[in-house]
């Protein structure tokens, strides 16, 4: 799925939070065949209680249960210790709630009806990026702080490629399935198969499933290198609508890394 997508080290421990019996059974027995150790909660009150008992390598959470939400839940971690990387699953999600989630350092979003084999890849991906440090020197040029952020989203990028389409003004459109891996208030960084030319914009689309939002995020690609899953490029975002950009630096620009 990523190139963070790593084997299992044995002994990773992971909680998983749901008040849905049938999903906390499910999710126990797929992660347990792959060699997690997991242990499961019905709320976030003993949620918390095994979470300080034994801090988890990786939490997943349900973004919308009865009593405390995830948010609050997860601010409320945050006063007593640091949470470990946070995969929320949720089956409605708009542009502010992941942006939200990413302020507060949730790695991942996934769909509800939950696809086991994209959760157990997610699981992964954030276990193998979990303890990176960005270097001192690459965070002091950072004009935004950067967050992790795991979701699929489609590019759609406008190819120029053909004589006609240059003389005509024509912008045909291709699509390429990728992931938003990085997201800050004046950019991101995307993995997807396709190597996409650097000069060039793209629109990000996020995927209805994942995100539920009718504004699409234009970038100019900005950087571009070959990795073993495809390539990643850098991207900085431009002719932002007045809205997209507002929630994008109210909940991604608290300081800068």
């Amino acid at each position: 799925m990523s190139d963070a997508t790593a084997a299992v080290t044995p002994g990773k421990r992971i909680l998983v939070i749901d008040d849905v019996a049938e999903l906390r059974e499910l999710a126990q027995s797929v992660l347990q065949d792959a060699g997690y150790v997991v242990e499961v909660a019905q709320d976030t009150t003993l949620g918390a209680l095994k979470l300080m008992a034994r801090k988890p390598d990786l939490m997943i959470l349900d973004l919308n249960m009865p009593g405390v939400d995830g948010f609050t839940f997860i601010e409320h971690i945050k006063e007593v210790t640091t949470p470990p990387p946070i995969v929320f699953l949720s089956g409605s999600r708009n542009l502010e709630t992941v942006l939200r989630g990413v302020a507060l350092g949730v790695f991942a979003f996934l769909p509800k009806p939950v696809n086991f084999t994209a959760l157990l890849e997610t699981c992964r991906a954030a276990l193998a990026k979990a303890g990176a440090q960005v270097p001192p020197q690459v965070a002091e040029r950072r004009a935004h702080k950067r967050h992790s952020l795991l979701v699929q989203v489609r590019l759609s990028r406008d190819d120029k490629s053909t004589s006609t389409a240059r003389d005509l003004g024509e912008t045909p459109k291709a699509f390429v399935l990728g992931e938003l891996r990085e997201l800050s208030a004046g950019g991101a960084r995307i993995i997807c198969v396709s190597k996409l030319p650097v000069g060039s914009r793209v629109e990000i689309m996020p995927d209805p499933k994942v995100v539920h939002t009718t504004a699409n995020l234009v970038a100019e690609i900005r950087s571009s290198e070959e990795i073993d899953t495809g390539f990643r490029h850098g991207l900085a975002f431009v002719d932002l609508d007045p809205e997209t950009e507002k929630l994008l630096k109210e909940n991604l620009s608290s300081g800068a890394e």
